[in-house]
């Protein structure tokens, strides 16, 4: 059931690593981010020679401060030219550690999941960059399109040495010699020789800092006894220095643009459907996720969408004898009547004179620059074409689906439009979508060609015929995933990404049932069974079932219409009532049966307060606990999100929320009960500024597609993480 070039991944996940946020000075014009609380770069070339496909690029190493310089212009403006990307993140000195290779792994989910990158990159390894890319790189050879070093380490003991290399593995320098063959990049080439991972070297023969003989000589001459293609040019006369033949060596960059662009080759950009159909003889697999509102899903899709009518001037609708017909050139023909249309769009347009073919002229002017898609007509007036300066932008044929092409305005222009009716329904109805808002899905996808997987062949949003969702409660689509999944038709959740993952990751179909209600709180709504009250400050705060939410001797409070645990309960009482008549819900899985595969839970914002962010680890674990027994699923997987508004900035009880989200994840060791089962995601990460979001509303993350489709992502990275320790 793979429909996407997916590779084995291992997880963009982590507990918090607080990093301050870090400017970068790059060569050439790029992003900078963060990743795993990580300075992460890329530089893209040009869409002047943007290629069709995968994005192939370099992966450049050591990304320390300084690193890449303004000495590696020449080779980076060369790729640049042949349509390469040059992406790096900064690990620190991790020497090769499984630390630093974790967060190398993060990069590469990120960038080929998420920007549509290449699977193959090569692999650029300057000084120690090449102890942090060879660790990598032996873990992953298929995953290597070749390896291009500039007086690369590859021997720990030669470089940094072990005492100084040591700290970073978490070992003594004698525990680190013990376990080299573990460690080593020379002494772990095997696998990297078997995948065929071409690999060239360049290095000085007076390199004092890096030898020569230790490193790329020794690991040429080891990777040639196991079969591997390599080539080692030895430099003669120069040292680890800064001369330009390092960073102008045709023959370096010509190996690299070469390889690179041969590991963007053969991978799909978009689904083109199963390759396998799903499993029938297993039960499916069951995900229940639950929280608050942006669990519901605010992610959104487009622009959204908006009547026409000030942005139309002067229509006139002129009428031609018979039906439509393909051959007619209207243009060129005189019409039986013609009308002037005082009002058009809103939703009372004036009404048109009917009889024969109906043609609208008139001119289009729209207030702010950017891409626009049309919708005109409604119902069976949507059955016509539309010109827009000459230009196709909308095609429905009866019995057909409409194609759309966006059309550029700029603030201020008027362009001249015809919609030519093809049945005798026409009328001045319209609707104008923007699609190029930044953060919208639409703007994501479609403008900056991440997340590839989400279009089909035909550029339609996809959908998979191997994942169903069914929201409750809230956000109560039930249909196979797609987009619309969220609060409305116009919105997703992390539903949708996470599907994505883990219906690739089963040969059994997948169900996602998402229970979820905005504005709630652990403390409160959410509070589990049997959760007695608690003193903070001397106030004491409700427990199950309790209907004052808090009180103290002298204030004794007052009961409300709601109850301590009230959303927990409707939430999953609906989940069970689902489950328990589940051949009735899903007639196609009748006789399969499921199981509980896993829990997600993604909430936070509304227990911002003192009182409720103290207790919000107690009550997570309650929580996690409760839903295992409520389901009979004792050890089912459970991933939780962290909260993430404002990304690193977060301060007070929000960010006392999140260090509790993060303190029972399993490989903290805090509940041992936990360890390989429970995991929780850093968020914080994705967080994105409104100015580069739809909207303005930090609390449901300004409204940022991007930022739950990431938040997606590494759900079910943390998903098929616990699923792979069981």
């Amino acid at each position: 059931m793979k429909n996407l070039p997916l590779v084995i991944f291992s997880t963009v996940l982590a507990c918090a690593q607080i990093a301050s946020a870090q400017d970068k000075d790059l060569p050439r014009p790029g992003e900078v981010f963060r990743i795993d609380g990580r300075t992460a770069f890329v530089i893209e070339p040009s869409a002047a020679v943007h290629r069709d496909g995968p994005q192939p690029w370099i992966w450049y190493a050591p990304t320390l401060k300084g690193l890449p310089s303004q000495a590696e212009t020449w080779m980076f403006d060369r790729f640049l030219a042949a349509g390469i990307a040059i992406a790096g993140i900064d690990v620190g000195e991790s020497y090769g550690s499984p630390d630093g290779t974790k967060h190398y792994q993060a990069l590469y989910e990120r960038l080929t999941t998420t920007r549509g990158y290449a699977p193959r990159p090569v692999l650029l390894a300057r000084s120690r960059g090449g102890l942090m890319l060879y660790n990598w790189a032996v873990e992953h050879p298929s995953k290597v399109g070749g390896v291009a070093g500039i007086y690369p380490v590859c021997d720990l003991a030669s470089y940094p040495g072990l005492a100084k290399a040591a700290p970073a593995y978490g070992m003594s320098a004698e525990e680190l010699l013990a376990s080299l063959s573990t460690h080593n990049p020379v002494d772990r080439l095997a696998s990297l020789a078997e995948a065929r991972v071409p690999i060239l070297h360049i290095h000085g023969d007076r390199d004092g800092t890096v030898p020569l003989d230790a490193n790329s000589g020794a690991l040429g001459a080891r990777y040639a006894a196991l079969g591997g293609p390599a080539k080692i040019s030895v430099i003669e006369g120069r040292g680890h220095d800064m001369w330009s033949g390092w960073f102008q060596s045709e023959e370096l960059t010509d190996f690299a643009v070469r390889h690179a662009l041969a590991g963007a080759q053969g991978a799909s950009e978009s689904p083109e459907g199963l390759s396998t159909p799903p499993a029938t003889d297993k039960p499916v697999k069951v995900y229940i996720l639950s929280g608050q509102s942006n669990m519901v899903g605010i992610g959104q899709v487009s622009g959204g969408s908006t009547r026409w009518g000030k942005q139309i001037i002067d229509p006139v609708v002129s009428v031609y004898a018979g039906p439509y017909s393909a051959e007619a050139d209207y243009d060129s023909m005189t019409p039986t009547t013609t009308k002037k249309l005082p009002v058009y769009g809103g939703v009372e347009p004036t009404r048109f004179p009917g009889g024969g073919t109906q043609v609208v002229r008139g001119f289009i002017e729209l207030a702010d620059d950017g891409a626009y898609e049309f919708n005109p007509g409604y119902s069976n007036s949507t059955y016509n074409v539309m010109e827009v300066a000459g230009v196709e932008v909308y095609r429905k044929e009866p019995g057909e689906e409409a194609t759309r092409t966006a059309f550029q305005f700029k603030e201020g222009e008027r362009h001249p439009f015809k919609i030519t009716f093809f049945t005798k329904a026409a009328d001045g109805l319209g609707w104008i979508y923007r699609t190029d808002l930044p953060g919208t899905l639409s703007t994501v996808v479609k403008t900056d060609g991440k997340f590839p997987h989400l279009l089909d062949a035909e550029g339609r949003w996809a959908v998979r015929d191997d994942v169903w969702y069914k929201g409750l409660v809230t956000a109560t689509a039930n249909k196979w995933l797609t987009i619309g999944c969220g609060a409305n038709a116009n919105s997703i959740g992390p539903e949708l990404q996470f599907g994505h993952v883990l219906g690739e990751h089963h040969d059994e179909p997948v169900i996602v049932i998402k229970t979820s209600q905005g504005n709630r709180s652990l403390g409160w709504d959410f509070l589990p069974p049997d959760s007695a009250r608690f003193t903070y400050e001397g106030r004491t705060y409700a427990g199950s079932g309790d209907k004052i939410p808090s009180w103290t001797p002298d204030d004794p409070g007052k009961e409300v219409d709601w109850y301590a645990g009230l959303q927990y309960d409707q939430c999953f009482e609906a989940v069970h009532e689902v489950l328990n008549n589940f051949a009735e819900h899903f007639p196609q899985y009748g006789e399969q049966g499921y199981e509980i595969a896993g829990f997600v839970w993604w909430q936070g914002h509304k227990d911002g307060n003192a009182a409720h962010a103290s207790r919000y680890e107690f009550n997570l674990v309650k929580l996690i606990q409760s839903l295992r027994a409520e389901f009979d699923a004792a050890n089912a997987p459970f991933v939780i999100g962290t909260i993430g508004f404002g990304g690193w900035e977060m301060a007070g009880p929000h960010l006392t929320v999140a260090n509790a989200q993060l303190a029972v994840s399993g490989e903290t060791g805090k509940y041992p009960e936990f360890a390989g089962n429970v995991l929780t995601a850093e968020i914080r990460d994705f967080w994105k500024d409104a100015s580069i979001s739809p909207r303005n509303q930090g609390f449901h993350y300004n409204g940022n597609a991007e930022t739950y489709l990431m938040v997606g992502e590494v759900l079910g990275r943390g998903m098929l993480k616990l699923l792979e320790s069981q």
